[in-house]
């Protein structure tokens, strides 16, 4: 199923692609979460098995060539979800054992993994499922900071990061306490 799903988003990015390149667009795809509005379940129309593990969203893009946009907590969330799997050895939200046993330790490893492939960052923090407005797309807490500063370190410098959401002051200031340390 996910080995169509990718072949069958490519194909469709492919397409968008060609009306988008003549009007001086650029399409970015953006790595999708496991839990909240996408979680598996019966019933649900929303299920982005392929946009949510480094190896299908690096498949996609050196097929087709479009770059990705990282959600940092959406990848903060996948890494948790698949790291808790492996350890409980349960499989669901449509998991592979596959995708269980190669997951990233965290989100920074997550991006290293497709790095070279993303044009866009989105950043901000998920706390395990992330599933509530106050569990997703929230300031990095004061235990993550050393994550923070680990992706500083090893983020391209050419890489645009930008920040949304309601919280934004309140990441402005820490990104600006973080680079004063």
């Amino acid at each position: 199923f996910k080995d169509q799903y990718v072949k069958t988003i490519a194909s469709q990015l492919e397409e968008i692609q060609k009306l988008c390149r003549p009007l001086g667009f650029e399409l970015y795809l953006e790595n999708a979460p496991m839990g909240g509005e996408h979680y598996f379940e019966p019933g649900r129309a929303d299920l982005y098995p392929a946009l949510r593990t480094p190896r299908h969203l690096l498949e996609i893009a050196e097929n087709t060539g479009v770059r990705l946009c990282f959600d940092t907590a959406n990848a903060c969330i996948t890494s948790n979800v698949l790291t808790y799997m492996h350890r409980s050895r349960s499989m669901f939200a449509g998991a592979t054992e596959q995708e269980i046993t190669h997951a990233t330790n965290n989100w920074v490893d997550f991006y290293q993994q497709i790095q070279h492939h993303v044009g866009l960052v989105r950043l901000s923090y998920a706390h395990s499922w992330g599933d509530t407005k106050t569990t997703h797309h929230i300031p990095f807490p004061p235990s993550a900071y050393g994550e923070l500063i680990e992706f500083a370190e090893r983020i391209r410098e050419e890489t645009p990061v930008i920040l949304l959401g309601e919280h934004l002051e309140e990441m402005i200031q820490t990104l600006h306490q973080l680079k004063k340390s």
